[in-house]
């Protein structure tokens, strides 16, 4: 049986298996819980919070510890390295930790590590430098407030009556200071200050924690201003957000519209969670909880992000459409797709995906749900041909994309994605639409979507597409009428869901139609 684990040892591995072996952080993490079973619920909260915090703020992170280690920290070994990371995250943005446990427990997981007293002394005195940093910080920011802090006794404004008219004549027209106690990452810990008019790239790179290539990407789409927000918004820890069945909890019955919404509200105030404001089926959850889990396992709720769960609503199935779901993976939307057609089973409803252990993952998203399952084929729907049949009513392609829109979910994606990957992913997504074209009957629809809002995967893919197939036409007005379309971001060629403007993962979707012959 292996030992109880500190939680920031195991959230060192995490990070360094996701860094340098290419892992999932998710996948990562969750093997990393089975392998510590006693790991009580908090110690697994806060080894979540460590992995996530650590991988998204990882540039900042690396720029603090490049002033207090005087080598190319970079050619550390990489577990120690890991556990430098961790606790770096823990002093810039984690202030409820006292400083002496975060140095004291890095010690340890050094020692865990089997690694000798002059690799524990190294990391311990790279730790107190930072510490002796902050603490020489707030005093200078005490003193420039005025603040005076006996060691001994609270703290105190203390203003000298000879310099006190003397102060208000020179600060009375002066802009007026930010309060020195909010915080700010980039003065944190000597991080250095930007000039965003001078180095617009690396201001926002820095202080958001992105590669230049995409802050300089958003900047030029967005401006400085909007790109800042968005990088913000991709630094914040998502809701758990759930859909909820449309099926009655006594089992058997699909609920109408109006009752669907009566389960979505009853369950809302059962798991003290917020109506979606995106979705119609769309719960968010402040926490994971033990009720959570139960409606879970049993199939009333299931976890999408809210603006996922647009995709099947956009797609809007008919109860007797013959549907394809062509990168069906773990099942979700396929099953979303199912739920809106009445449970239609292997009859009408095909889940295609190239990865074989994904869609033995969907039968069980199946079983779970109570629903029947669909036709599962194994395939590329660029390479296969025969074996779909017939042409398809509606064709959902939610097409492998670089991930943008769900970094807050997946935060490596910042540092594993490349700007060339953007390219050779965009011919993947061109192929994937030409060849769903061929399935898909005169007067079908094709659904088409991306987890990112890069163009050339979005806007500008679904124009190129039109720009092949004269026989296709956009139909963005087909989608289900209990979504506000209007209140989104419409574009020439589909929805663009930005998460600094909708709180959700950021998304682009369209919907196609293949004209009448």
């Amino acid at each position: 049986m292996p030992k109880i684990i500190s939680p920031r040892t195991l959230a060192a591995q995490v990070v360094q298996r996701v860094l340098d072996d290419g892992a999932y952080s998710n996948i990562a993490l969750d093997a990393a819980f089975k392998r510590h079973p006693k790991l009580s619920r908090r110690n697994r909260g806060l080894a979540t919070e460590l992995t996530y915090g650590t991988l998204t703020w990882l540039r900042p992170i690396d720029v603090v510890l490049g002033k207090h280690v005087h080598r190319k920290f970079k050619s550390l070994d990489r577990d120690v390295l890991a556990v430098l990371r961790v606790a770096t995250y823990q002093f810039m943005k984690l202030d409820r930790i006292p400083e002496h446990a975060i140095i004291s427990e890095a010690g340890r997981s050094v020692r865990s590590m089997r690694r000798g007293n002059r690799i524990v002394n190294f990391v311990n005195g790279v730790l107190r430098s930072m510490q002796r940093t902050r603490e020489e910080q707030e005093a200078r920011r005490n003193e420039e407030a005025g603040v005076y802090k006996h060691p001994n006794k609270p703290q105190g404004r203390y203003v000298s009556p000879a310099s006190k008219g003397a102060r208000e004549d020179r600060d009375k027209d002066a802009p007026k200071k930010k309060d020195p106690s909010a915080p700010n990452t980039r003065d944190l810990l000597n991080l250095p200050r930007v000039n965003p008019k001078q180095w617009p790239t690396r201001y926002i790179g820095e202080g958001w924690s992105l590669p230049d290539w995409m802050a300089e990407r958003w900047i030029e789409r967005f401006g400085l201003e909007e790109a800042e927000a968005l990088a913000r918004s991709l630094t914040e820890r998502p809701p758990l957000s759930v859909r909820v069945s449309p099926w009655s909890q006594a089992g058997g019955k699909h609920l109408s519209p109006r009752d669907q919404q009566g389960q979505r509200a009853g369950l809302g105030r059962k798991l003290d969670a917020a109506l979606s404001e995106l979705s119609p089926m769309g719960l968010l959850l402040p926490q994971s909880s033990a009720e959570a889990t139960r409606l879970l396992q049993q199939g009333l709720i299931t976890h999408q992000d809210e603006a996922a769960q647009l995709v099947a609503m956009l797609a809007n199935p008919r109860k007797n459409d013959r549907t394809l779901d062509a990168c069906a993976g773990l099942g979700g939307k396929t099953a979303h797709l199912a739920e809106l057609m009445h449970d239609p089973g292997e009859e009408r409803l095909v889940a295609l995906d190239p990865n074989e252990s994904k869609l033995s993952l969907l039968g069980e998203t199946f079983e779970r749900l109570k629903l029947k399952p669909p036709t599962v084929v194994h395939g590329d729907l660029t390479e296969i041909k025969d074996a779909l049949g017939e042409p398809f009513d509606l064709i959902v392609v939610d097409a492998p994309c670089s991930g943008l829109g769900v970094m807050r979910r997946h935060p490596e994606i910042r540092w594993t994605r490349t700007a060339e990957d953007i390219a050779s992913l965009a011919k993947l997504q061109r192929d994937l639409l030409d060849a769903a074209a061929t399935h898909l009957k005169p007067g079908g629809r094709l659904i088409y979507s991306v987890c990112t809002f890069t163009l050339e995967e979005g806007e500008q893919q679904v124009a190129d597409f039109l720009s092949r197939h004269d026989d296709f036409e956009l139909d963005l007005e087909g989608g289900n009428s209990r979504v506000s379309w209007k209140k989104l971001d419409q574009t020439a060629h589909g929805y663009n869901l930005l998460p600094h403007r909708t709180q959700a993962d950021g998304f682009f979707i369209s919907r196609l139609k293949r004209k009448s012959a």
